[in-house]
């Protein structure tokens, strides 16, 4: 969690002590971990600017593991699923656009298949429950149907995407598109 990070340095600073133990744990062995970013914070506005998380990346790789050794921590992947400093609750109870999509978010990850109308509006046929998953899954087809994008997927691509993981990008975006600069409501 980011929660208690007020700069990159903080991120940093981090990793050096989780690296630490890690290594100390069994320091006759190379270390290849994943780490993720989770959580909201001040932080979360420099982790969103373009190229920051791979310069981090690379950079907590040269420090604690620029060549293969015994006690090395090696970071595979760096993933930051951070979001902005903001009440998310208070967020979705506005009777706003903003509100209306961080509730029909909630509500599709609380109930994947079937969404309450009153949310959706009446753009979509909602007498069927599989109304707003065939909107979806139509505008997304001409991109899942692509030959490349179906061998890194599988077979089945619609079994393969996290939707929760999806839904919580999505309302990061809503919120970063709609409020702007990221500052505490």
């Amino acid at each position: 969690p980011i929660g208690d990070f007020e700069s990159l340095e903080d991120v940093i600073g981090a990793f050096a002590e989780i690296s630490s133990e890690t290594a100390a744990e069994a320091p006759d062995r190379l270390h290849i971990v994943l780490w993720t970013l989770t959580g909201s914070g001040p932080v979360h506005a420099d982790l969103r600017r373009p190229g920051v998380v791979i310069e981090l990346l690379e950079a907590l790789r040269d420090e604690h593991a620029p060549e293969p050794f015994a006690g090395a921590v090696w970071l595979q992947r760096l993933e930051a699923e951070t979001r902005p400093a903001r009440d998310l609750e208070q967020l979705r109870k506005q009777q706003d656009l903003l509100g209306d999509l961080l509730r029909l978010a909630d509500e599709a990850r609380r109930n994947p298949v079937t969404l309450a109308a009153a949310e959706i509006g009446s753009d979509l046929d909602l007498g069927t429950p599989n109304e707003v998953s065939t909107a979806i899954r139509g505008e997304l087809a001409v991109l899942l149907e692509d030959p490349r994008l179906a061998t890194l997927l599988g077979e089945d691509p619609w079994e393969t995407i996290d939707w929760p993981r999806l839904l919580r990008r999505a309302e990061v975006l809503s919120i970063e598109g709609l409020l702007g600069a990221d500052i505490d409501s």
